[in-house]
C-alpha cells in the first residue's frame, strides 16, 4: 500500500504556553434583600456569571459586610427592615466611593419616595 492513501497528516492544534502573569480579580458584587430567596436567586446567577458575589439578607449585614468585602457593585432592595436600601445605598457610597449602586423593588409604590 501506498503513503499517499493516508493523505496528509493531521495538524493538532500547538498548546498555547499558559500565561503566568495574574489573572483579573473577579468584580465583588454586594447582593442585599430581606427575601432570601431573592438573594440566593440572584447570587446563583450572578457566580454562573463569573461574578464574586457576598449575600446579605438585611442593611445592618451588608454594612458590616461591606467593610471586609470591598464591593464593585451594590444590588439592593429599597424596602428592607432596620435599614432601607437607600440608608445602605448611602453608607456604601461614603465607604466604597467607587462602587456602583442599583437598587430594586419589588413593589412599585416604594419608587415614589426615592
Amino acid at each position: 500500500m501506498s503513503d499517499e492513501f493516508l493523505g496528509d497528516p493531521i495538524q493538532l492544534p500547538s498548546e498555547e504556553p499558559i500565561s503566568k502573569q495574574p489573572q483579573p480579580a473577579r468584580p465583588r458584587v454586594l447582593v442585599v434583600d430581606d427575601e432570601h430567596r431573592i438573594v440566593d436567586t440572584i447570587t446563583e446567577i450572578l457566580e454562573g456569571a463569573g461574578f464574586q458575589v457576598l449575600p446579605a439578607y438585611d442593611g445592618w449585614a451588608a454594612l458590616e459586610a461591606a467593610a471586609r468585602f470591598r464591593p464593585d457593585y451594590l444590588l439592593s432592595d429599597v424596602l428592607m427592615p432596620r435599614m432601607n436600601g437607600v440608608e445602605l445605598a448611602i453608607a456604601i457610597q461614603k465607604m466604597h466611593p467607587a462602587a456602583r449602586i442599583l437598587l430594586f423593588s419589588g413593589q412599585a409604590e416604594s419608587l415614589r419616595y426615592y
